[in-house]
């Protein structure tokens, strides 16, 4: 498997139907096979998580997002192919869907896995207990007031029953933070554990202590620079002989980009 595929996609809203569409279209042709059903983001805005009731609007920065997130799992669906049993398959972020449609790659997921663990570790977590307390500052405090020291695996926290999946806290570095992990499958005895163990052997780098250096090494693979964002830019810009269509791309990006300006002037990339 190649270890980056990029693609571009192509979003297409119409507010009449409430519907949302993309087009994906990678940069080699031997990338189209690891990339999702462009169907599977063909969807409903009121379906999706960004979309607010009240005000009939859909936050359109997250949506913009939809074509990665299925991209990851449909590509996770793919190493499942390079790995054995007892290897550990880690998504940065957790095995939440924030789309309806990203639940059958899940689940699929779930279904193929079979001894392989399958695990999502997030940087952030935006949960809170029923006290208002986030729930990994609350279970910070616990361990502090226990004396909990060294590195430790809090599970279960909860289990969902919809799609099996553990939820656990974990710290992988006695110097670094506490995390949510999320294991996909039935709650097994030490499962948790055993992955929380494998991930703190790779959590050691003096840079970002308690963060496996594998996701950090993934971070960095998967961002897009304002150099490259330019060079594609010109690149799709020259393709276009249409005087009234490039008219059209210049206003639409000018009343996007000033922050780009800004972000320029102040050094910055």
């Amino acid at each position: 498997m190649p270890s980056r595929i990029e693609f571009f996609s192509v979003m297409t809203m119409n507010p009449e139907e409430e519907m949302c569409r993309f087009q994906l279209h990678p940069i080699r042709e031997e990338y189209l096979e690891f990339l999702p059903n462009e169907d599977d983001m063909h969807l409903k805005l009121k379906d999706t998580d960004t979309f607010d009731e009240s005000t009939l609007k859909v936050d359109e920065s997250t949506l913009k997002g939809l074509p990665r997130r299925f991209a990851e799992w449909s590509m996770a669906l793919r190493v499942l192919d390079e790995l054995d049993a007892g290897d550990i398959l880690v998504r940065d972020g957790s095995l939440q869907a924030s789309f309806e449609k990203e639940n059958n790659y899940i689940n699929e997921l779930g279904d193929r896995s079979g001894d392989i663990h399958v695990a999502g570790l997030s940087k952030t977590c935006t949960l809170y207990t029923t006290t208002s307390i986030s729930l990994l500052s609350a279970i910070g405090r616990l361990a502090s007031e226990g004396e909990v020291k060294g590195t430790w695996c809090y599970d279960p926290i909860a289990i969902r029953t919809d799609r099996p999946t553990i939820l656990a806290a974990v710290k992988l570095n006695p110097a670094g933070r506490i995390f949510r992990m999320d294991i996909l499958g039935d709650y097994e005895g030490y499962k948790a554990l055993d992955v929380a163990s494998a991930l703190a052997l790779n959590a050691g780098d003096a840079c970002f202590p308690g963060y496996p250096y594998g996701l950090v090494d993934v971070d960095m693979r998967a961002r897009v620079s304002g150099d490259e964002v330019e060079i594609y830019r010109r690149r799709v810009l020259s393709q276009i002989s249409d005087g009234e269509v490039l008219r059209g791309i210049k206003y639409e990006t000018e009343s996007l980009d000033y922050h780009d300006t800004l972000n320029r002037y102040a050094g910055e990339d």
